[in-house]
This record gives C-alpha cells, sequence and structure tokens, in this order.
C-alpha cells in the first residue's frame, strides 16, 4: 500500500527512491546484523531496528514531495526490517529442540500481520482515500511500542546479551 499512498499524495518518481531504499537498507542490514548481534545482544538490536522502521514510517507520510527523504524513509524501513528478522529468528531458532516449529509459527505471524495490514489499508483507504497517512502513522506507533518492549526485555535479561 506504500506505492498506493505515494501516488495518491502526489509523491514524484512513482516511490521508486523509496523502494530502492527499502531494498538498499535490508541488504545492508542483513549483512551487518550478525555482527552487531553478537556483540550488541538480541532485543538491544531488536529495539533499535524497531525504531528505525518506525522513524521511516513516520517519514513517509512526512517527505512531501522531497525525493531525498522518500530514499532516507526506505533505508529506515528496509535496514529496520532486515535487522529485526535477524535478531527474530535468531532468538526464536534457539532452542534447538522446537527451532523448526517456532520458526513456522514465526512465518504464520508474519502472513497474518500481511493480511491483517491489507484488510486495515484497504478499509482506511476505500472509506476516506488512498492518500489518508494514518495506517502508516498507527504503524509508527506500533514499532515504536515493540521497540519499547525490547527495550525493556534487553534492560531486564541477565546480561543484556541473550546467548
Amino acid at each position: 500500500f506504500s506505492s498506493t499512498f505515494l501516488a495518491a499524495a502526489g509523491f514524484p518518481d512513482d516511490a521508486g527512491g523509496y523502494f530502492t531504499g527499502i531494498g538498499l537498507g535490508s541488504l545492508a542490514l542483513n549483512l551487518g546484523s550478525g555482527w552487531l548481534l553478537d556483540r550488541c545482544g538480541h532485543h538491544g538490536v531488536l529495539a533499535a531496528c524497531l525504531g528505525a522502521m518506525a522513524l521511516g514510517m513516520g517519514l513517509i507520510v512526512s517527505a512531501g514531495n522531497v525525493p531525498a527523504l522518500l530514499g532516507v524513509s526506505g533505508l529506515l524501513v528496509g535496514g529496520g526490517y532486515g535487522g529485526a528478522m535477524t535478531a527474530a529468528q535468531t532468538l526464536t531458532a534457539a532452542r534447538e529442540s522446537v527451532r523448526t516449529s517456532v520458526l513456522a509459527w514465526q512465518q504464520n505471524a508474519i502472513d497474518i500481520g500481511i493480511a491483517a495490514a491489507s484488510v486495515a489499508f484497504g478499509f482506511v483507504f476505500a472509506a476516506t482515500s488512498a492518500a489518508n497517512p494514518v495506517p502508516f502513522l498507527l504503524q509508527a506507533a506500533a514499532l515504536l511500542v515493540g521497540a519499547l518492549i525490547a527495550c525493556v526485555c534487553n534492560r531486564f535479561s541477565r546480561s543484556g546479551k541473550e546467548r
């Protein structure tokens, strides 16, 4: 729904810079997240990545007609997603006895999120306008809540590093 929103809101470049930023950000954090996770702990990296995604979602609605901000938004969303996925996968796969089941449930959670967001975005856009930024702001708020939860988990884990 990002490209639907961007087109309806009159953004230039047909969202190309935004999606290029998502791809590049995700590639960069996929490559660096293992190193970060080994040194900073899973919850801390997860909190930072969710925060980056929240900032990126906030920027998409406030970028106006500034293509560079769309690219920055994409970098933040993609980088946050790439790092968050690596952190989540290593957290969920930590116990070998249930690794396969947990990874299957994680994938189901992703698919449920896609389905729920599609229904919600479609409903809001149909009821108001495809240029309505509310769904993106709600996503940013939910990501910030997730980042805060990860910070709390990090604070109360034994050493801040989960191994």
